[in-house]
């Protein structure tokens, strides 16, 4: 699971017990898995 935070940036937790990081969405582990994107509830 991972959240878009804008500027081709995604904000993920990579598995249990490792820190949460920023990855570039254009790197090959994003762009097999992206299933899409919603914008906020109002």
């Amino acid at each position: 699971m991972g959240i878009y935070r804008g500027d081709g940036q995604m904000i993920h937790a990579p598995g249990r017990g490792r820190r949460v990081e920023t990855s570039p969405v254009e790197i090959a582990y994003w762009q097999e898995r992206f299933l899409g994107a919603a914008a906020p509830a109002p």
